[in-house]
């Protein structure tokens, strides 16, 4: 007898909750609102709609757009691959267009974290890590800092891999048949300042990365020279070490009142040294430097 009361009480119980779960959600679905008209769509249609919700007009357009058409390769077309220090990379062309930046602030703040943790555990001592039962062996004090190791490389792998896919992709769109990088090897190791902005980045494994995607896709990959590329002004081409503004990142010429940024300028440099035809971007210089003479000398004039 005792067990057919408890059962029925439990029944009841689950009775209970399922009744109490059906009103929740009948309270629920009277406060949802209701759902939006379904529209018949034609193409190039224009409909204009008002959402309760938000309180908003909404103009539905339909429409197709056609996919991009990838330009034919032409040998005489050359890819600038600079990596800049401002952006991972900065691909700039001989064909006239403008410049694609593909940052990389956010690879840099992954590793000076994973990097700042590894420094911390190196710092343990021998038995602030493991248990007497595990040992305090050196394996099982640095087990954690081989998977943070480990994660740092997979991480930047990842990034070059990435960073070259935008690259081939962009050369692939704009026609380009050869690709050019900036070569590092002549700067020196002793100087701090220099090796301090570019250790940060891991440069060599991204210029394998993209050297090996452009050999896949059949794209000659050359280098270049990257003495002063940055320290010249295209317009004017007169040289100052001291045009480039290395905390925003912009090149100031104070001949010609040029300003662009720096990874530009180092780009338009990287092409010219290629022996790419630069006829496009010598006639908007001559232009833009005609343009400034004759704003100097109207100041000039007014002084």
């Amino acid at each position: 007898m005792r067990k057919i009361i408890e059962s029925a009480a439990v029944a009841s119980a689950a009775d209970a909750q399922h009744e109490a779960r059906v009103d929740n959600a009948k309270r629920a679905s009277e406060k949802r609102p209701p759902p939006r008209p379904a529209v018949d769509w034609e193409h190039g249609d224009c409909k204009i709609r008002y959402d309760d919700r938000r309180n908003k007009w909404y103009a539905l357009l339909s429409y197709e757009a056609p996919d991009p058409v990838p330009l034919a390769v032409d040998p005489r077309r050359v890819l600038a691959v600079h990596r800049g220090s401002r952006n991972a990379l900065y691909l700039l062309a001989s064909t006239g267009e403008r410049g694609l930046a593909f940052p990389g602030s956010k690879l840099l703040a992954q590793r000076r974290r994973l990097s700042a943790r590894m420094r911390e555990i190196r710092r343990s001592s021998e038995f602030e890590r493991g248990s007497g039962s595990k040992g305090h062996g050196r394996s099982r004090r640095y087990e954690s800092y081989s998977a943070l190791e480990d994660k740092l490389a997979r991480v930047t792998h990842t990034f070059c891999q990435q960073a070259a896919a935008f690259a081939a992709a962009t050369a692939e769109r704009l026609g380009c048949a050869r690709v050019v990088i900036e070569d590092y090897g002549g700067i020196v190791e002793d100087d701090a300042d220099v090796r301090r902005v570019l250790d940060h980045g891991p440069l060599y494994q991204l210029k394998e990365c993209i050297g090996h995607r452009m050999e896949k896709d059949g794209r000659t990959f050359d280098e270049v020279p990257s003495a002063y590329i940055s320290s010249k002004c295209p317009r004017c081409e007169q040289f100052d070490s001291g045009a480039h503004n290395t905390r925003t990142g912009i090149f100031h010429c104070k001949n010609c009142i040029f300003e662009r940024p720096a990874d530009w300028v180092a780009a338009y440099w990287m092409l010219t040294s290629s022996g790419a035809d630069m006829s496009v971007w010598t006639e908007r210089m001559k232009r833009e430097r005609e343009f400034a003479e004759r704003l100097k000398a109207r100041d000039e004039a007014a002084e």
